[in-house]
């Protein structure tokens, strides 16, 4: 199921659609091989935009 862009969620709603995004991902590619950019993409937002709740993709993988 791929995520919706809700331009409305909360900062916590958002960062769980992130791991739920990186799950899917990680279903079908090497999970050290997903860029924030493929998220990004798989979500409908910008890099900066997953930023805003993350401050790396180090932060996203502990999530």
């Amino acid at each position: 199921m791929r995520v919706m862009n809700r331009k409305n969620l909360t900062s916590k709603q958002r960062r769980s659609a992130t791991v739920e995004a990186v799950i899917a991902l990680a279903s079908s590619s090497n999970p050290s091989e997903i860029t924030t950019a493929q998220i990004g993409a798989y979500m409908d937002v910008t890099q900066g935009a997953l930023f805003r709740h993350f401050s790396s993709k180090q932060e996203i993988w502990t999530a």
